[in-house]
């Protein structure tokens, strides 16, 4: 069997092409089944589903991270990052608040709203668990919606009809005509040129 993508001689229990990773998935099917369309039984639904499930596939190792995983990770990190700014400020308002009892005046101001440090970091985790409950959930939504509009898509604009169904004649179209004839129009015959006039 070859890869149809590079041409490369593989193994007919491989499923993956060793050189270029095309599937080779569909290829084994041909061997097997032969070609759908002459096969009398022929879904372009299965098809279609096949199809999809390569692009899929292929998908998936491109980017390797599902919308879905890729949100539950902004969800950890936004957890994560919410929790060391709001335990920085209580290390802070205590550590520092402590300290500053033994200051001048003016320094304590200062020291006691450090603490004020750990907001910074508390508010982008909260921005980034925010945007990994609602906005990320939004992204994945449509693109499930995406998915499974390209999954419903029709091939035809009407159920075709199996081959078996189909009467002989149907099979191969008339030929009524010739696309190469009559394609021209034709000239009318030229006048003769009159050689009595004067050319003065």
């Amino acid at each position: 069997m070859y890869c149809p993508q590079c041409g490369t001689e593989t193994n007919d229990q491989i499923k993956f092409c060793k050189r270029c990773g095309t599937s080779l998935q569909i290829v084994q099917t041909l061997l097997t089944k032969g070609a759908p369309s002459m096969n009398p039984s022929f879904d372009p639904r299965e098809w279609q589903r096949m199809v999809f499930e390569e692009y899929r596939e292929k998908a998936a190792r491109k980017n390797k991270k599902s919308p879905e995983q890729k949100r539950l990770e902004e969800i950890k990190g936004g957890v994560i990052t919410t929790a060391i700014g709001f335990g920085s400020m209580i290390f802070f308002y205590f550590l520092l608040g402590a300290v500053a009892m033994n200051e001048p005046a003016n320094d304590a101001l200062v020291l006691r709203n450090v603490w004020l440090v750990g907001l910074v970091p508390f508010l982008i985790g909260l921005s980034i668990l925010f945007n990994g409950i609602f906005i990320s959930k939004k992204i994945v939504a449509l693109k499930n919606n995406e998915e499974r509009d390209f999954y419903n898509l029709p091939l035809f604009s009407s159920d075709p009809a199996p081959v078996s169904k189909l009467s002989e004649g149907t099979l191969t179209p008339a030929a009524d005509y010739s696309v190469t004839e009559s394609t021209t129009t034709k000239l009318r015959e030229p006048e003769p040129i009159n050689k009595s006039r004067d050319t003065n």
